[in-house]
């Protein structure tokens, strides 16, 4: 229990009286946690090299990449300047040390140009504000973002008083045939403008005026705007005013890496280029996925005992060090963690919810045995489009998959036909028509079973899951509405593995009894899921055989049972990877789930899930397993 003090400080914070207990702490019963410290280091470092893998194997030595043009979002490259740019904006570079005393020559030269291109920005600004009123389409793109990052994002409106449904904010949102000094003297006439910004001891202005007045504010606010000068940054860049070896160089001022580093003499020298430099110290994780806060920056992973449902390993990537946030916090260490655009903070294993993609279809496979729309024995012709209802949806093997023979084949294949078939058939199980709302209930039913629709018990922040609600078709793949934590998908699977039982996950082993010794926390059985014996045949023998057909996890000197998936959150992002699964197959004792948001291919978390049963199980050795560098990115999908 939390004691308490009372404490008498004048106006400044200074003590003027004495101390005063008014309540003593209270010590509370030492916990043990099930968490496995070596697995979840180990884990971690895991995610970490994978991510660095996929990063620099989509790196690009280009200034931009135009994603308009792509249909697959595997196809999504990295241009380095977007690292160039991550290094400043996630203040890995920072920009306030360049205008230090003790600057070096290099940052007081950045310094120079910054400021200069700053001054050349503020007055370009001020001409269209004052005697322009250029239509934002035929703004320059560099011009396009000043001018969109006063109106939208400095402050200068007071969200509450705009007129979301007012025509010129409509037209300024949608950038069509309108100037930014349209709409801002549109705003001021309508009084959108925040408490503060135009401030006299007048009493009343014209619009002339109070537009005026506006600029000579627009022009303070941007010379003090760390984030506005991130933007001239980048177009600094884009004019190779300030180079990718100037950026490189940095990283050594600013003591990001270190003054032995033997690259410093080639890159200064000029015998390794930027773009290779970078490259090279991401596959060295000298410059890690969490500093650059790009996609991919994150992942999770969930370690599970499948008798117990106790949780071995719980890992969220980006992390940090809490022992800096406990008794005297590191206030500063805080706040930086607080501004970090990979979210550090962020519990990506309990928090983070998204679709499960094809992870989810040994569920849809449970539904289609249970209600008798299909048999462990039942084919389907795959020609790879499912065109029985609109839109069609496409098998993610475009060409099809032939005949697939039976239930098992279709998990192996994770054919997408097959599984739509089914969604088909629970949605015309009363011989009438197809209806979402019957092939939905049924998809929703079997999901509950599986308690995908509650929280997994851990004792940690956990958001609430959601099952699908729309689009029965997608939905049996895993997408529909379908939204799950890591931690979620791995109780599911752990289901799975022990054929029925639902576990209350936990990370606590036990607490201190009165003699010092261990009081073990009894697992918590929360439910059973009845199947027949035939069904958690059917579903075991196709993750079994998915497994086995699939070129990260077959050839492992031990069984393995699991199944991925790859779920679209954006069509300008990559896709999230999934994996799940248990080993040893035939007799589980551990089951896992991995998600990499935005991780390109299903394949990139299947190895990390390799990785993780290696470890475990002892198949390779750990200096095999983690090896400080980036490892090798599949970008491919198999479901």
């Amino acid at each position: 229990m939390d004691g308490e003090r009372e404490i008498t400080v004048n106006n400044v914070g200074k003590r003027t009286g004495e101390e005063k207990i008014i309540r003593e702490t209270v010590s509370g019963t030492d916990v043990t946690l099930s968490i496995d410290k070596n697995l979840q280091i180990t884990v971690y470092k895991i995610l970490e090299q994978n991510l660095a893998g996929i990063l620099a194997s989509n790196l690009i030595n280009a200034k931009s990449f135009d994603k308009t043009h792509i249909s697959d979002t595997s196809d999504i490259r990295i241009p380095i300047y977007d690292v160039y740019m991550a290094m400043v904006d996630n203040s890995v570079i920072q920009l306030d040390s360049l205008y230090d005393a003790d600057a070096t020559e290099l940052e007081r030269y950045i310094a120079k140009v910054l400021q200069e291109k700053r001054e050349e920005v503020s007055e370009a600004l001020r001409q269209e504000l004052l005697d322009g009123n250029t239509k934002y389409q035929r703004l320059s793109e560099e011009m396009q973002e000043y001018v969109s990052y006063i109106a939208d994002q400095s402050g200068l409106l007071n969200g509450d008083s705009v007129d979301k449904e007012d025509d010129v904010y409509k037209r300024w949102q949608a950038k069509s045939q309108i100037s930014v000094k349209e709409f801002l003297t549109h705003a001021i006439e309508n009084g959108w403008i925040a408490d503060g910004v135009i401030e006299s001891e007048r009493g009343y202005f014209t619009t002339d005026e109070m537009f005026a007045f506006l600029i000579d504010r627009i022009g303070e606010k941007i010379a003090d705007d760390s984030e506005f000068e991130k933007i001239v940054w980048k177009w600094l860049l884009f004019e190779n005013r300030i180079e990718g070896r100037d950026i490189c160089l940095l990283l050594y001022d600013q003591q990001i890496l270190p003054a032995a580093d033997d690259d410093y003499e080639k890159l200064a020298s000029g015998a390794i280029d930027a773009f290779s430099f970078i490259k090279k110290k991401i596959e060295e994780l000298k410059i890690t996925p969490a500093q650059l806060a790009l996609d991919p920056c994150s992942a999770s992973a969930v370690v599970v005992q499948r008798e117990t449902g106790r949780v071995l390993a719980l890992v969220s990537y980006p992390g940090y060090d809490n022992n800096r946030l406990a008794n005297q916090m590191d206030t500063a260490y805080y706040n930086r963690l607080l501004h970090d655009r990979a979210l550090p903070l962020y519990n990506r294993a309990t928090q983070q919810l998204t679709a499960p993609g094809s992870t989810f279809k040994p569920i849809t496979i449970i539904a289609g045995l249970q209600e008798g729309v299909i048999s462990s024995d039942s084919s389907v012709l795959c020609d790879g489009v499912f065109d029985k209802v609109f839109p069609n949806l496409k098998c993610w093997k475009h060409t099809g998959h032939g005949n697939v023979v039976n239930a098992p084949a279709a998990l192996e294949h994770s054919c997408n036909d097959y599984l739509c078939e089914i969604a088909y058939r629970l949605g015309t199980l009363n011989g009438l028509e197809y209806t979402d709302r019957a092939a939905l209930g049924s998809l929703q039913k079997y999901a509950k079973l599986f308690c995908l629709d509650r929280k997994s018990g851990v004792e940690l922040a956990e958001s609430k899951p959601h099952v699908t609600d729309a689009y029965g078709i997608p939905s049996a793949i895993g997408q529909g509405t379908h939204n799950y934590a890591t931690v979620q998908l791995a109780r599911y699977v752990n289901t799975v593995a022990s054929r029925g039982n639902i576990f209350q996950l936990s990370i606590l082993k036990g607490t201190a009894d009165r003699d010092g010794g261990l009081e073990e926390k009894a697992p918590v059985l929360e439910g059973r899921v009845e199947l027949p014996d035939a069904v958690w045949d059917t579903v075991g023998a196709g993750m079994v055989q998915f497994a086995q057909n699939n070129s990260v996890l077959r050839d492992m000197g031990i069984g393995i049972a699991g199944k991925t998936g790859t779920a679209q959150e954006s069509k300008n992002r990559p896709d999230h990877a999934l994996f799940v699964g248990y080993a040893p197959a035939e007799a589980p004792e551990i089951t896992i789930a991995v998600r990499i948001a935005n991780g390109y291919g299903s394949s990139n978390a299947t190895a990390a899930g390799r990785s993780i049963f290696n470890y475990y199980f002892g198949l390779e050795r750990q200096e095999d397993i983690v090896t400080g560098e980036a490892s090798q990115a599949h970008n491919t999908r198999t479901d």
